[in-house]
């Protein structure tokens, strides 16, 4: 089989592949080459993969993924032949000839996929998943950790939140959902992200059941199904400002290479830095310790406010939206800041303000 398919099913894989999985098995991709076919399967329970491309031979065994993954990442012919003797995969490869042990596949834990997909536009939503993935907390307890999903009819709602940022994007696709919230977990979304990439999809399949799978079709067929995380996500509609005193349209690169700037100091402060609309933006930090920085931004404002924010998460928001130009809706210095596209205001940003000393 041709070492860039078969590469490209194991970096999925292994990505999936827990690094302390607490069972052995969990540690291994499951290989099952027959008819043309090499389908390749990775768990850490909450997220499974398989990854469907083509292979020769006839095989079924479960071998040690990231090791495999190593092994063929440093082969340097273009066709790797793959066989078993036992529970050992023998590969060969030009002039490399290399073994390695596997674990029973009997004992590999396999999945049921949801099979009752709507298709929607594959750019659309990864840039949906993009949009929204950088907000949600580390903290793998809490149910914020997760994206809630919403769907309804054509509408597909992501949305995320840390507690001190929210993060929504939705679209309009051409298929019916049925009524559904599910919370899953960001890292999962976050995979699918990057398989999108990885195999350059051109068809995306969402099914929301008791858990949530995907069909993505690109170089190679993987599915992925993520289990839902419990617990009760935040009200998240009472952060969102129903009105704003002021309203500021500003280039976009412009002022993300101004907040790169002023980061070299503010990042010595915890990130704060000041935001002055009036003629113009200023962005602005000091550090009694290292300096201060100003940098001012084109824009055309209407009347004049202070504002405290994390320069990080407001880089993290102006670098999630996918248009030449982001609006700022701004109340007062302690209200909530809005960001959101110029294109259809399908995407709403949220950081909340830090107190001016």
């Amino acid at each position: 089989m041709k070492k860039d398919k078969l590469l490209e099913a194991l970096n999925i894989a292994s990505r999936v592949t827990p690094a302390k999985p607490i069972l052995p098995i969990l540690g291994s991709a499951l290989m099952t080459c027959f008819g043309g076919k090499l389908v390749v399967n990775a768990t850490n329970l909450e997220l499974t993969v398989e990854v469907e491309t083509e292979g020769d031979g006839e095989f079924r065994l479960a071998v040690p993924s990231k090791k495999l993954n190593e092994i063929v990442s440093n082969l340097t012919d273009e066709d790797v032949y793959l066989s078993q003797d036992g529970e050992t995969l023998k590969i060969k490869c030009g002039k490399y000839r290399g073994q390695i042990k596997g674990l029973n596949p009997e004992d590999f834990p396999i999945r049921d996929f949801g099979t009752d997909m709507r298709y929607v536009n594959v750019v659309e939503f990864r840039e949906q998943t993009q949009s929204v993935t950088y907000a949600s907390s580390t903290d793998e307890l809490r149910p914020i950790s997760g994206v809630l999903l919403e769907a309804e009819g054509s509408k597909l709602r992501m949305v995320s939140t840390d507690g001190f940022r929210l993060a929504l994007a939705e679209e309009s696709y051409d298929t019916d959902f049925p009524k559904t919230t599910v919370l899953v977990p960001n890292s999962g979304l976050r995979e699918v992200y990057k398989i999108l990439n990885t195999v350059k999809a051109d068809k995306v399949g969402l099914s929301i059941g008791e858990s949530v799978t995907l069909y993505i079709e690109g170089t190679s067929k993987v599915r992925v199904d993520i289990l839902p995380l419990s617990g009760n996500f935040p009200t998240y509609e009472r952060i969102i400002p129903e009105s704003c005193a002021m309203e500021v349209v500003v280039h976009r690169n412009s002022i993300i290479n101004a907040c790169k700037q002023v980061n070299v100091i503010s990042k010595e402060s915890n990130g704060f830095a000041k935001m002055k609309f009036g003629n113009g933006i200023t962005i602005s930090s000091y550090n009694d310790g290292v300096g201060d920085t100003e940098v001012g931004v084109d824009a055309e404002v209407k009347d004049e406010l202070e504002v405290g924010v994390n320069i990080n998460y407001l880089m993290d928001a102006l670098n999630s939206i996918n248009t030449a130009e982001a609006v700022f809706e701004l109340g007062t210095s302690t209200t909530p800041i809005a960001i959101k596209n110029t294109s259809d205001k399908n995407q709403l940003h949220i950081i909340m303000p830090m107190r001016i000393q």
